[in-house]
């Protein structure tokens, strides 16, 4: 029987204990092959460990033990009476409890003229429950169906009752298969953009339907979903996403999209820029006479930085965690809570970034502007004042504009519009019947400058509406709209060059809007389109394949992508995962750092990096890697797991510790992080520190794994708990009996040893 290196003295009976003969006996290659072989860093595996088999592998147990001796093996029982059974517990998953968010309606008390000014907002709408009253018209009755051009699956959004559903219809080998999805909350509440639809699941996790309706093009669209998908197509709705439309709910640490459905405040509401109301609210129910307001963030009141951050929480690429959801609060630091990507291109922004773009103007550098100074949050349609010129004209003056004398008296006093165009943004898009990648609105370029484009779609737009001499106008729109078309030809060329499709899409879609019914801008925008449609379905299958171990398949389907993408980091990165799992570890480098170069916001290169150090005994390296992957997507679970098992091997285990803990915290269904403390504590005996990750540990492998029982049995002895050792000990030598008659025996040695 092998024992654990520690001075618990615990038998080793876990397959899984990273001091075990199992490991130590196993290859670099297999390492490889076993932990590289999917994405290191995508949600743990929940499904908990199986009982050791009867094989031998098992560290601990005794290896080619034969049937006859098995059976025929004596049976060494303890000597004292069986205990009481094992008092068997469940894992509950926690969640975060509410901090003191009340809701607007408590708001209402003593503000209610605010409240009732913002409930029609967007921010306040922004997500919410289903109102009856206020459906697209694509519920009523003859137009809720959806099928795109050449798919085989249509889709069917309708009301039944008080209830909206959508529902999937798909070919099946016996006719047709329908998969219905309720509709439980709805992402959007501005009218000329889209409505996306989420559905919840049994587990309560959330999750985004697939089709949703475009009010830009009044029509059902597609938010796009692999074409090679089965079942209703919807897709998990991220954290970041559910965070950014809500106020308040409880995430279930560890998963992707697991809420509580109780006490959720959706929408953006008061509280999501104020701070947490209860201490505000109790404190003047209790003092009603009080006139200064206690207890509660007034954001016109911070410092200009935080003010911003207020609203930069949503309105950004602060798409990182480094806590907790929801854990910032107005007035604190925004980077102490996100990590801020940064996409060199405009189409790869997570959805909206206008802070990025207003830090480049001179207007915000050389004043005090905030964005408030625009924008009023309390209000429908924003704009401070009549307009947003109003904004404008607080710093300068129209005579200021050295082309005002040029223009036409129309647009001398459209300042926002000439100086703040409109673009199309296209990383928000939808497929609709007979097209895709179709954007739902343009939104405002928030970097204040000199915008020739602008000036001339004014021109163009002033020229289109004149009454003045026909044949003078005629010639000033050929001239403006050839001015465009050419500038937008030449931005979807540059595009091209960098292969960025969704940017050249975008740019012609731009012309498009100005010259209608150019055949030469349509035919190149189809082409586009076809291309971007073949790349995302071949992404897809790429990563379909290697989820499913066919790794020669994938390994071609990633070059394929390469040839027509060659700066797509995923597939640089999945290439070098699958070229450490054929043993070629240069090959692997070297994609790892193509993808590292190419995506500096993914940390997927440099935590495959990582691995590949430590596999091959470079701990130092591996530390490094591990070090820069952290400093890019901080509060990843996995990754601290394996960062402690690069400390480990390197006997620092204080630093281990440190991160076993992190990974627990945000993870705490991580196996394998409880297992690493429970080992570390044993070692330094310390066994009051060991025991609640060991109790955590048998729940998750629901009382099954061997070596966890014994830990946790001989930390009670530790502990001085001999009746609870023994009670855990007995369960583990019953489970012993079922699939190793070896273990059982060496259990009831142990027990005997102690006396239980």
């Amino acid at each position: 029987m092998c024992f654990q290196a520690t001075k618990s003295n615990a038998p080793s009976l876990n397959r899984h204990s990273t001091n075990s003969k199992w490991q130590l006996n196993r290859s670099a290659w297999l390492w490889i092959l076993c932990l590289l072989g999917s994405h290191l860093f995508a949600a743990c595996n929940r499904t908990p460990a199986k009982p050791p088999q009867s094989s031998g592998t098992s560290s601990g147990t005794s290896s080619g033990t034969s049937s006859t001796a098995t059976a025929n093996a004596t049976r060494q029982e303890p000597s004292r009476n069986v205990p009481p059974p094992l008092q068997i517990t469940q894992f509950v998953p926690p969640a975060i409890p509410n901090p003191g968010y009340v809701g607007p309606q408590a708001c209402s008390e003593c503000h209610r003229e605010r409240v009732e000014e913002c409930m029609p907002t967007s921010h306040f709408r922004t997500c919410r429950a289903p109102d009856l009253e206020s459906l697209p018209r694509g519920f009523e009755k003859g137009m809720g169906s959806f099928r795109r051009n050449g798919d085989p699956v249509e889709f069917q959004t309708f009301t039944r009752g008080n209830k909206l559903v959508q529902t999937t219809i798909e070919p099946s080998f016996n006719g047709t298969r329908r998969l219905e999805s309720s509709i439980d909350l709805i992402y959007g509440a501005n009218p000329i953009s889209d409505e996306v639809y989420l559905s919840w699941r049994p587990d309560d996790s959330m999750w985004e339907l697939p089709v949703a309706w475009v009010y830009a093009n009044d029509c059902w669209g597609a938010s796009g979903f692999d074409r090679a998908a089965t079942g209703d197509r919807a897709r998990d709705l991220t954290l970041r996403c559910f965070e950014c439309h809500n106020t308040w709910f409880q995430h279930i640490p560890g998963t992707t999209n697991v809420y509580r459905r109780k006490d959720m405040l959706l929408g953006v509401t008061c509280e999501r820029c104020h701070g947490p109301g209860q201490s505000h609210v109790d404190f003047h129910r209790e003092n009603p006479e009080a006139k200064l307001s206690h207890g509660i963030v007034y954001p016109g009141g911070l410092p200009r930085e935080r003010l911003i951050e207020v609203c930069t929480q949503c309105h950004s690429n602060a798409i990182r965690h480094r806590g907790p959801a929801l854990s910032y609060r107005p007035g604190e630091e925004l980077e102490k809570h996100y990590r801020f990507a940064e996409p060199p291109y405009s189409e790869d922004d997570h959805v909206a970034n206008q802070i990025k773009s207003l830090r480049q103007s001179k207007c915000f550098q050389n004043s005090e502007m905030t964005c408030i100074t625009c924008h009023d949050p309390h209000k429908t349609a924003a704009p401070v004042g009549a307009n947003f010129q109003d904004s404008c004209l607080e710093c300068h003056s129209p005579e200021r504009c050295g082309e005002q004398s040029k223009l036409p008296a129309a647009l001398r006093q459209k300042c926002s519009e000439c100086h703040m165009r409109k673009y199309v943004k296209v990383n928000v898009n939808f497929d609709l019947v007979d097209d895709s990648y179709v954007p739902p609105i343009r939104r405002s370029q928030h970097k204040i400058s000199i915008d020739p484009v602008a000036t001339h779609e004014l021109l163009l737009e002033n020229y289109l509406q004149s009454n003045e001499n026909p044949e003078q106008i005629a010639e000033a729109v050929r001239n403006e709209r050839k001015w465009l078309v050419d500038h937008w030809a030449a931005e979807s060329q540059a595009c091209l060059s960098q292969f960025r499709f969704t940017g050249a899409i975008a740019a012609l879609r731009e012309s498009l809007r100005i010259d209608s019914d150019n055949a030469v801008t349509r035919t190149e925008l189809s082409r586009l389109v076809q291309i971007q449609t073949e790349y995302d379905a071949s992404l897809a299958k790429s990563k379909r394949l290697m989820a499913q171990n066919k790794d020669t398949e994938a390994i071609e389907a990633f070059q394929s992508l390469l040839k027509v993408k060659p700066t797509l980091a995923e597939a640089h990165g999945r290439l070098g995962t699958l070229y450490a799992k054929r043993g070629l570890f240069e090959l692997a480098k070297e994609s790892l750092n193509r993808a590292n170069q190419l995506d500096p916001d993914d940390q997927y290169g440099h935590s495959m990096l990582g691995r590949l150090a430590f596999v091959s005994g470079d701990l130092d390296a591996a530390d490094k890697h591990y070090r820069t992957a952290d400093s890019i997507e901080p509060y990843n679970s996995k990754l601290h797991l394996l960062w402690g098992q690069v400390l480990r091997k390197a006997n620092r285990n204080s630093e281990a510790v440190e991160h076993f803990q992190m990974s627990v915290q945000i993870d705490p269904r991580q196996i394998e992080a409880h297992r690493g403390l429970c080992e570390l504590y044993l070692a330094d005996g310390k066994f009051r520190e060991a025991a609640p990750h060991a109790k955590r540990l048998c729940e998750l492998t629901r009382y099954e794994g061997l070596g966890d029982l014994m830990m946790l049995a001989e930390i009670h002895v530790g502990l001085g708990e001999s009746e609870a050792a023994a009670s855990v000990a007995h369960h583990a030598m019953s489970n012993a009996r079922r699939v190793n008659a070896a273990a059982a025996d060496e259990i009831a040695k142990w027990l005997r040893e102690r006396g239980l």
